[in-house]
């Protein structure tokens, strides 16, 4: 995520979800955009802003990962993203939409909520499965998360897809 806009000129300007909490978003909650300055929210909607927002569909993703895994005979797969985040929030809910829809184990204790959408919620991931999660796939709630447990499996000689696929 990007912790600044991506784009501000006198065009008008494109702020992330991370930014939300930064000086462009302030500026446009607290109504010290100019006037007739186009402003678009990527990721998230920002209370008190009438804003376009464009959003990932999260659900299709998720479910066409977990569709895809079931594809490839996984029975057990998991979860792991940091659901505080409203869109990873919504990939944990397609993901328990998916997993009943192809009859999967899931849900419960292969639902882990991990501390942050950044590469160490990746790695808090890989270790919850090296200290044994029974799953044999594991769908990450960004690609920071998946970059990060990919680190941490390759640390320990672990192999994907051959010890866990990865979504």
């Amino acid at each position: 995520m990007v912790g600044s806009p991506v784009a501000w000129s006198p065009a008008g300007t494109t702020g992330t979800g991370r930014s939300s909490r930064g000086a462009a978003c302030r500026r446009a909650r607290d109504g010290r955009v100019a006037a007739g300055t186009p402003l678009v929210l990527v990721g998230h909607e920002l209370p008190g802003v009438p804003a376009p927002t464009v959003r990932a569909d999260n659900h299709e993703g998720v479910r066409a990962a977990v569709a895809l895994l079931a594809g490839h005979g996984h029975r057990r797969v998991a979860f792991a993203g940091f659901v505080g985040a409203g869109d990873i929030a919504e990939r944990r809910d397609a993901y328990l939409d998916a997993v009943r829809t192809h009859g999967l184990d899931g849900g419960g204790d292969l639902v882990l909520e991990i501390a942050d959408n950044h590469e160490s919620g990746g790695v808090e991931a890989a270790d919850r499965w090296l200290a044994g999660l029974d799953a044999s796939a594991v769908v990450l709630g960004t690609d920071r998360n998946a970059t990060g447990l990919l680190q941490r499996l390759r640390e320990t000689g672990r192999t994907v897809p051959g010890d866990v696929a990865v979504g």
